[in-house]
Formats: C-alpha cells, structure tokens, sequence
C-alpha cells in the first residue's frame, strides 16, 4: 500500500498540472463535437454575433469578441458552415478559460509552483457550480483575475522584466468592457499594489518601470469611472451585485451546496490545523466521500447555475490566502489539496460528458418539433429543452438547427408566449414579435418562408 501511494504521489499528484491541461484539451475537444456552444449564453452569442461581430452586450464587448474569437475570425474569412462555427465556439469557450490558467501557471517561479493548486482549485470549484454557463464571461474575468495577481504576488517590481509588465497591461486591458464585476477585482489587486509599492526602491535606475506598473492602476481607475459614467452607478451595480447574492442565497440547492463548499474548505485548510485525532481523520475522510456523492447525485456541473458567483467568489478567497501563505512564508503540504483537485477534476469529466450527450437528445427532440410543424410554434410547446437558460432562447436555436442541418429556408420559427408580460424577454430574444424583428441572415443564404413571415404579420394584427 505505501508503494502505491509513493508512486500515485509521484507520477499522478506530483504532474497533476501538466495531467490536467492535457485531460481538459482533449475532453474540451471531444464536447465540442456535441453542440457545447448553444447551450446557456452560448446561443445568444452565437446569432447576435451572426448579425454584427461588434454587437453591444451591455458592457461584456472585449470579452464576448475573445470568447468568441476563432467563430468571429471564420466569418470574416468568409466561411458560411454553420457546423464549423459551433464547433469552434464549443471548444473555444473552454479553451481560452485554460489558456489563462497556463498563463498564471506559466509566471509562478520554480520553486512555488505548488501554489497553483489553489488556482486550480479555483476554477475546478466554479467549473463545477456554475451551471450550463460555459461562455459567462466571469470566466475570463477570473482567468484574466489570476495572471495579473500571480504577478502581483510572486514578483518583485524592482527588477520584473518589461514582458510581464507588458502582461500586466494586456491583461487589464482585456478586463475593460469585459465584465461588470472586474470592478470587484479591481479593489483587491489595489490593496496589493499598495502593499508591494512599500518593497519599490526608488533609487533604482529603472525605476521607469514603476511608472509603467503605475499605468496599469491608471488603465484600472479609467474603467471604474467609464462603468460609474456610463450606467449611473448604483442601479447598475446594484442589478448585477445584489440580485446574483440574492438568487444565491435563495437557492433550493443552497443548503447541498453550502455543505459541499463548506467539506471542499475542510480539506483545503487541513494543513494548517495542527490536529491529528481520529475524529479529526474521520470527518477528514467523510468530506471526500461527502463531495462526489453530493455533487454526481445532484449533478451540479449544470443544476445549479445562480451559483457562477463563485467565479469571483474562489479567485478573491483565495488569492488572499495564496498571498498571505507566500508572505508569511508558512510552509505547508499541498497532498491534500492535490488529492482534491484530482477527484473534482474527475467530477467535472464526468459531469461534462453526461451533459453533452442530454443536451444532444434534447436538441434531437427539438429539432423533430420544428421540422415537422412549419409556421410559429409556442414556447409553451417546448419544455423539452431542461438545460437551456428558460424559453427564451428558443428562437434562436429554431434557426440554428434548421441551418445546421442543411436546411436554409426557413419556415418554422418559436414564438415565446407573454402570458406573464415578461417585456425584457420579448424586446431581447423574441426574435417572431414582428417580421422586422427576424434576424437579417442572408449572407449566411438563410431566407425565411413567406408563409411563415405572413403569419407572424398576421399575429400581430389580430
């Protein structure tokens, strides 16, 4: 037994991160295969940007433009292959998500590279929670979070070399116009500017540099002001801060979580509690027993989907901890931390492909409803589509699949039914309220029926 552990040490914890960025390309590469893209927000990106690759999404654009990039590069090159644009947006909504975690892995130095294990947690906890939110662009937030904080934390910025202080600027760049909460971001990397600025010698002759690290903080001060500007602070932050806490804590599946989270927080602060006890051990065990039964039976990678909070919740933690870790130089095993890593890992794997293949027969079924009824067709008619953010996104979808499988005219359309006056979801995704409103898709050869166009003028008449 203790060879085994010796060589499960070696060859699996020990190359946990190299294991993890081979695993997730190729599974990300397989579930693309599997329509990933039009699932949640993916579908509204999809047509919106169909429409205008620079379309407005409320203050999102540099982050939908990269997290969408290789689909928006295709179109420009003048492809028309629906299947080639789902592909590649399936695979790059995760792609790009671990190209940031390479990069933070990439810039921690040699000799603390354990520390990225806590990264690592961090987004194996969200990828686990956040639902069928794939393409949130919380995600790229976060990832662009953790490459400037791992600078932040391991560098000394009396002799950081010009290209990570480009790094720095790239990245925070990217969070402008990214995501509403990069502003929450933003707070904490000042209190770790303040605390690094104390270390700066400045008789230093390249004390240039201070004045180019001085300009990221610049770039970060202009993008708070522009969002206070611009949406009028408090009802803007107020919409997107209060009511994601409020679903939060609302939840049905809160209690579940809250023990799952609060079993996944036991292990990671095991190697700071100086207790050895049987109990200790006991309820040690019991929490990574506790976390795969919890989370495969209640299948979270996609049933919990107000929890995406954590994508700001876990970076904030614990890059805090990371920082106060490597600063109070406290030495620590990481084995406990690995072996999380790796069964939440296999969880995501699992959740994952599980989820594609529901998300195929559910497009299936709904694909056979639009084919053999031409005209409108109620929403009320599609409650087949368990994993799609609500009815809303219906629409879209009636058009895709219709295109994606070889049929360019249109004659079958959803229409979303306001029995509940739900006016934010007419004005945004009914795309059937008014034949004005049906997306211009002619340079993708999509026409629609005019007898389909003739019943929606005829709805609106009546």
């Amino acid at each position: 037994m203790k060879t085994f552990f010796t060589l499960f040490n070696k060859y699996v914890l020990e190359n946990l991160p190299k294991l993890t960025f081979i695993t997730l390309t190729v599974v990300f590469l397989i579930n693309a295969f599997y329509n990933i893209a039009l699932l949640g927000d993916g579908t509204w990106d999809f047509i919106n940007i169909l429409n205008n690759i620079f379309w407005d999404n409320e203050n999102r654009n540099y982050a939908t433009f990269i997290v969408n990039l290789p689909m928006i590069l295709a179109i420009k090159l003048g492809c028309k292959d629906f299947n080639l644009f789902i592909l590649l947006q399936g695979f790059w909504f995760f792609f790009v998500t671990l190209i940031c975690l390479f990069i933070a892995y990439i810039n921690i130095p040699a000799k603390n590279k354990n520390y990225f294990h806590f990264i690592l947690l961090s987004y194996l906890i969200s990828m686990n929670f956040v639902g069928t939110y794939f393409s949130n662009k919380s995600f790229l937030c976060a990832g662009l979070f953790w490459i400037i904080a791992i600078i932040f934390i391991f560098e000394n910025f009396n002799t950081i070399s010009f290209k990570k202080l480009m790094l720095l600027l790239i990245c925070s760049f990217a969070m402008i116009k990214n995501y509403q909460w990069s502003a929450i971001f933003i707070f904490l990397l000042l209190i770790y500017w303040f605390i690094k600025i104390k270390e700066i010698d400045y008789t230093n002759i390249e004390t240039i540099k201070i004045f180019k690290f001085f300009l990221l903080i610049v770039l970060f001060i202009i993008f708070i002001l522009t969002i206070l500007w611009v949406y009028n602070s408090y009802y803007y932050y107020a919409s997107f801060l209060f009511n994601p806490i409020i679903e939060f804590y609302t939840d049905s599946n809160f209690i579940i979580f809250s023990i799952t989270l609060l079993s996944i927080l036991f292990i990671v602060m095991k190697p700071f509690i100086k207790v050895n006890n049987l109990l200790f051990k006991l309820l040690l065990y019991l929490s990574f027993i506790f976390i795969p039964y919890s989370m495969l039976k209640n299948n979270f990678l996609y049933f919990i989907g107000n929890f995406r909070l954590l994508n700001f919740i876990m970076p904030l933690l614990l890059s805090s901890i990371i920082f106060y870790i490597y600063k109070k130089k406290i030495v620590m095993n990481f084995t406990t931390i690995k072996i999380l890593n790796l069964l939440l890992l296999i969880i995501f794997i699992i959740n994952i492909s599980v989820i594609a293949k529901i998300w195929n027969y559910e497009l299936n079924d709904f694909y056979k409803l639009i084919s053999k009824t031409q005209g409108i067709i109620s929403s009320a008619n599609t409650k087949t589509l368990r994993l799609q953010e609500g009815d809303h996104l219906n629409p879209w979808l009636s058009i895709i699949l219709q295109k994606q499988r070889g049929q360019s005219h249109i004659k079958s359309v959803i229409y979303i039914e306001d029995k509940q006056n739900r006016v934010f979801h007419l004005t945004f995704f009914n795309i059937a309220l008014f034949v004005e409103t049906m997306p211009n898709l002619k340079k993708f050869e999509i026409s629609y029926d005019n007898e389909l166009l003739k019943k929606i003028a005829e709805k609106n008449t009546n």
